[in-house]
């Protein structure tokens, strides 16, 4: 139909004559380009920074037996630190010095089975030296013994007498005995350890991308670096397993167990052996071993509030 015939046929009520021109098509709005948003630097109580810190720790945890305190007296063969040892036919031990003293004696069957490398069963026993310094000079004394079925009043009493006759001046680790139960818990990184801040940086950095670190001393400028620290206390309860959370070095690095570690120089109670011992010189120490076959290769490590 051409033009013409289309505007006659519009006047007598036709439909609108069709355009030539084509049809236009709308096109769609175009998104307003919105800036990202910056994460907010962290400040003080700033929730984040906890999620940070159960980054850091979940990371890091460690399984342990912590040993704590519990009221009553142990029992010759029971689990304590310090006291009189269940001595075998092998008698007091003796190191280079002459007899070494009780630390700490476990029976490995009544553990929780957290620490798969420790022995099933027997009686741990950790001697330590009776001089002035606790035998840091000599590495400690770890043994198995066989705990019997049942100990007379007779045999207990002997050997009450013998050990204290091979060791009446002698200086003890443990000031008398205290009686222990064990139990299943965690250890997690503290600031002490050489790895501290690498970890806690890269976490940080993925919480706070637009603030990032690029040392933990950084903090300070947002007033929570000591904040940050507080959040990883050193852990003083006497443990096996574990992190020797006072080593730069850690042993677990190296491929050895922490048989027994105590202390701590920035924190102290009650569960602490550093109080048990009564030596304000010592700090804090751990005995690792990696041979927990028979654990001749176990060895002190120290700490000192000097850093030594």
């Amino acid at each position: 139909m051409g033009l013409f015939q289309r505007i006659l046929e519009f006047f007598r009520g036709g439909s609108a004559p069709e355009s030539d021109a084509p049809e236009q098509i709308p096109q769609p709005e175009q998104p307003k380009l919105i800036p990202a948003r910056k994460v907010p630097p962290p400040h003080s109580g700033d929730p984040r920074l906890q999620q940070v810190a159960h980054a850091v720790r979940e990371e890091t945890k460690t399984a342990a037996i912590y040993l704590r305190p519990t009221s009553g007296k142990p029992t010759l063969a029971g689990n304590k630190l310090g006291g009189i040892p269940l001595l075998d036919a092998r008698g007091v031990p003796k190191g280079q010095a002459g007899p070494l003293a009780l630390l700490l004696q476990l029976d490995l069957e009544e553990l929780p089975k957290v620490l798969p490398w420790l022995p099933e069963r027997g009686l741990l026993q950790i001697f330590v030296g009776t001089d002035a310094e606790y035998g840091r000079g000599e590495a400690p004394l770890v043994r198995l013994a066989i705990r019997p079925v049942s100990i007379g009043m007779n045999a207990q009493e002997r050997t009450r007498e013998v050990y204290q006759s091979e060791l009446k001046h002698a200086a003890f680790a443990a000031d008398g005995e205290v009686k222990v139960r064990a139990e299943a818990g965690y250890e997690y990184i503290s600031p002490s350890e050489a790895g501290f801040d690498e970890l806690y940086i890269r976490h940080f950095n993925k919480v706070f991308p637009d603030t990032p670190l690029t040392f933990l001393t950084d903090l300070h400028q947002y007033g929570i670096y000591e904040d940050v620290l507080n959040a990883f206390p050193l852990n003083t309860a006497p443990r096996l397993g574990g992190r020797a959370d006072w080593c730069k070095d850690e042993p677990a690095a190296r491929g050895e167990h922490v048989l027994f570690a105590f202390g701590g120089d920035q924190l102290r109670t009650d569960t602490s052996v550093v109080d048990l011992l009564g030596a304000d010189r010592l700090a804090a120490g751990a005995i690792t071993a990696t041979d927990t076959a028979s654990f001749t290769d176990a060895s002190w490590w120290w700490a000192r509030p000097n850093g030594n």
